[in-house]
This record gives structure tokens, C-alpha cells and sequence, in this order.
């Protein structure tokens, strides 16, 4: 068991963990007969590659959702406001009420009806 692994566990968080002034403090005392792993330096460092390997493929993909994010607010303001036609063409004739450019074809309504 890895230090951190032991820290975190869930039987051993409460007792492993002192408190002192908000601080959380390690009870050296509840550990010392606690044996841990202790792979040598060239395994760490392979571990260590994997894990940051993988941190980065994750920020990859939270880049990549976050664009999609921003494409998605993009097609959602340009369909609601410009729309598209039943027939999947593009509407070619606007009017300008009162809530901006819309398509010829809809209606500006109330939500509360009275």
C-alpha cells in the first residue's frame, strides 16, 4: 500500500489524519509501523509518464468539449434566430418584430397568457 493510498483510505482517513488550527496533519505515530510500497526510481518514473500521459488526454478531451460547447451555443443562437425551413433550406425571408430578426414564418407570442 502507497502512502497516499493508505492517507486516503476510508478505514484509515479519520485516524491517520490529525487536526489542528483547520490544518489536516499526518499522525506520524498512527503510521510508523505501516509498511509501503516503494518501487525503484525507474518504475516511478514510468508510473509517473503513464500518469501524466493520461492527464493530458484528459485535457485534450475537456478542450475538445469545450469547443463543442461553444459550437453548440453558436448553432443554437443561429437556429432559433435565423431557423431552418422544413424542407432543411435555410429561411430567406426575415421580418424585425419587436424581439429582433426572425424568420417570416414565426410567431412572437406571449408566455403568460391571461
Amino acid at each position: 500500500m502507497s502512502v497516499h493510498s493508505f492517507i486516503e483510505a476510508a478505514e484509515y482517513s479519520d485516524q491517520a489524519k490529525g487536526t489542528g488550527g483547520g490544518v489536516s496533519k499526518l499522525a506520524l505515530f498512527r503510521i510508523e509501523d505501516t509498511l509501503v510500497l516503494n518501487p525503484p526510481l525507474p518504475e516511478q518514473q514510468k508510473i509517473a509518464a503513464i500518469l501524466t500521459s493520461v492527464d493530458e488526454v484528459i485535457e485534450k478531451t475537456q478542450a475538445q468539449i469545450d469547443n463543442f460547447k461553444d459550437l453548440k451555443t453558436a448553432m443554437m443562437q443561429e437556429l432559433l434566430t435565423r431557423g431552418v425551413g422544413v424542407d432543411g433550406k435555410p429561411h430567406i425571408a426575415f421580418k424585425d418584430p419587436l424581439v429582433g430578426r426572425i424568420p417570416i414564418s414565426r410567431e412572437v407570442v406571449s408566455i403568460v397568457t391571461t
